[in-house]
């Protein structure tokens, strides 16, 4: 049940202090890099640029939150969604990291306690449409493709190298099995009509028809080398695929 949000501070239109902190950033980070950086080719002034991109994007992001959203960033009252009562936000704003394809930023927003249900809530965070890890969906959905497509160790290395981000292989195994999990296999195999187009294909001038196979690919898992010391410190852990029976299952 979604919150019942009651603005405190409607925006105006003319109003454009949300660009003031981006701006203030944007100079002085301009001046860090340049004092730091050698700039003497393209390159150098790039790599710069790249290296600071999230907290550069993340700024600019969280500018344009405070634009929309600067009635829910500053919530004085709101109805709780569980009973209808109006309850007053706490005093302090709480604190979260968000981490997203547009950068890195932290969001200060107000927290809403209902005594009578016991329920907290965050109405800025459903209005955002925010993740509940602080990794928000599209990387979630990056980090997918990726592994969908190359060895979870190699899609962690791909997406370093093309956002400057680190993850893990073990985040890429987990986030890749947790969105696969609400899949069937009906969701991902081949639709009906180029099933149905490539046998019309292959039984182009044969006698009989082809023999249509389904390969399916085996689940990976989290592993440990052995032997290990009982209370010593455990050994790198490595995404390896779980087998069957050999000679049935892969």
């Amino acid at each position: 049940m979604s919150a019942q949000v009651v603005q405190a501070f409607p925006i105006e239109k003319s109003n454009n202090s949300w660009k003031k902190g981006v701006l203030e950033f944007l100079n002085k980070r301009s001046d860090q890099i340049a004092e730091e950086t050698a700039m003497e080719k393209t390159e150098d002034i790039t790599g710069a640029i790249f290296r600071n991109k999230s907290e550069i994007l993340g700024q600019m992001t969280l500018g344009f939150i405070n634009k929309k959203y600067c009635n829910l960033l500053n919530q004085e009252y709101c109805n709780c969604p569980k009973c209808n009562k109006r309850i007053t936000a706490w005093n302090k704003k709480a604190k979260r990291t968000i981490e997203s394809l547009g950068g890195c930023l932290n969001l200060y927003r107000p927290y809403f306690y209902c005594k009578d249900c016991k329920y907290g809530f965050y109405p800025s965070d459903e209005a955002l449409g925010l993740a509940p890890s602080p990794k928000q969906y599209d990387i979630q959905d990056l980090e997918a493709w990726l592994s969908s497509e190359l060895p979870f160790k190699t899609a962690a290395e791909a997406y370093k190298k093309c956002t400057g981000d680190s993850l893990s292989a073990g985040h890429m195994f987990e986030t890749a099995n947790r969105i696969g999990n609400h899949l069937d296999i009906l969701d991902v195999c081949t639709a009906t009509n180029e099933i149905e187009q490539k046998i019309a294909e292959f039984s182009k001038d044969m006698f009989r028809y082809p023999v249509m196979m389904m390969a399916i690919d085996g689940a990976h898992a989290p592993t440990r080398p052995e032997p290990s010391p009982r209370k010593g410190k455990p050994g790198k852990r490595r995404i390896q695929r779980s087998k069957g029976s050999p000679g049935l299952f892969d």
